[in-house]
């Protein structure tokens, strides 16, 4: 896989994740909220973690 496809792609799933908070403190409050932001924080260390490993 291709490390810039790999951040890329990680990047745009933090994205959406992060977007859907609105959406997911209207229907489960603000615990899943935190959740979702604290999905969205793993999805970006993962995009740099694949950007900065020497194979992927």
């Amino acid at each position: 896989m291709n490390k810039d496809a790999a951040f890329f792609s990680s990047m745009v799933v933090a994205f959406l994740a992060l977007i859907s908070t609105f959406e997911v403190y209207r229907w489960v409050g603000i615990k899943g909220t935190i959740l979702t932001i604290g999905a969205s924080i793993a999805w970006i260390a993962l995009g740099f973690y694949f950007k900065k490993s020497k194979s992927v």
